[in-house]
């Protein structure tokens, strides 16, 4: 998984777009994202939060999200533009 701190939402948008399938990648300060497919995506807390446990069957990721609307996640917890 890489780590990428950013420096605006351009270059948030070239990073996913730019994903591989099943590729996770972790915006420092706000999420975990990984790509499923063409335009779909999961987004998941930080690492250090990340509680998913397989053996319970508890995800703390949430699946079927565009990018957009992880793009705005981004801009509210990162405060950037």
């Amino acid at each position: 998984m890489k780590t990428i701190k950013l420096e605006n939402i351009k270059e948030a948008r070239k990073i996913m777009r730019g994903m591989d399938d099943m590729e996770k990648v972790y915006f420092f300060g706000s999420c975990q994202v990984q790509k499923f497919g063409s335009g779909r995506y999961a987004i998941g807390p930080k690492p250090e939060d990340d509680d998913s446990a397989p053996l319970t069957d508890y995800s703390a990721w949430c699946y079927g999200w565009r990018e957009g609307m992880i793009l705005n996640v981004l801009k509210k917890d990162l405060q950037i533009a």
